[in-house]
């Protein structure tokens, strides 16, 4: 059976990071992802939108989802995460991340990331 780990900046006392977790050790895939998928998309769109376009082609974006829940705080995100994976997370795989991009904000973000709509177990 699988565990989640989550990125160290779990344990820091800032409340404006957002924390990665995966079911891999080291975070290997978020972190291969980021430039191997999430960059270039971004820049792609962002690309799109300077140039004015009227209609975005949104290519990798298809492909790549998330199922959000806003939670009342970090503690409230650890623990959903434990019940993910105690009972549903088994041998597969799952990446996301959590927090807040607003210091100000008291709730927080609960993302998973899943690149097809079969890959998501709940």
């Amino acid at each position: 059976m699988k565990k989640i780990f989550l990125d160290k900046r779990v344990w820091r006392n800032s409340r404006d990071n957002w924390v990665s977790f995966e079911s891999g050790p080291n975070l290997r895939v978020t972190k291969r992802n980021i430039d191997g998928r999430c960059v270039p998309c971004i820049t792609n769109l962002y690309q799109q939108l300077q140039a004015g376009k009227e209609e975005i082609e949104l290519k990798e974006a298809y492909q790549c989802w998330k199922v959000v829940a806003i939670l009342k705080d970090k503690e409230e995100c650890l623990e959903v995460l434990r019940e993910y994976e105690e009972n549903f997370l088994g041998d597969h795989s799952v990446k996301g991340k959590f927090g807040s991009s607003l210091p100000t904000k008291l709730t927080k973000v609960l993302m998973f990331h899943i690149e097809t709509l079969s890959g998501m177990l709940f």
